[in-house]
């Protein structure tokens, strides 16, 4: 019946075309976007494999008080142990970018990254 061939219709325009996208090209995409890209690891366990592995990072902090800085390294810190877990110390890197105000009690935080 018709309104079989409209449901079938519909479910084909509304199929997930992001998933069937390989690993490389969503990278691929990622490299174009800021830390931005690392609130779509919330929408499945695939975004968060994605965005976790991509070999472009892409950091910006513009915070200047002491307790968003803080939550902004701690996040640093979980997103690479996280790498590493996942890649086992093999994820390569393309490119890192990292802009941040820096108070000079924090330097070394950001050499053990």
């Amino acid at each position: 019946p018709a309104s079989k061939r409209i449901a079938n219709h519909r479910r084909r325009y509304r199929r997930d075309r992001f998933s069937d996208l390989p690993d490389s090209i969503v990278h691929h995409i990622f490299s174009f976007l800021d830390m931005e890209v690392y609130r779509l690891s919330f929408l499945s366990k695939r975004c968060h494999q994605l965005c976790i592995t991509s070999p472009y990072l892409h950091f910006t902090s513009d915070f200047y008080s002491a307790e968003a800085r803080r939550q902004f390294s701690q996040f640093l810190q979980r997103f690479i142990s996280l790498r590493n877990e996942i890649g086992n110390n093999e994820i390569g890197v393309q490119r890192f970018h990292l802009n941040w105000f820096c108070q000079e009690d924090e330097e070394t935080m950001i050499d053990s990254l």
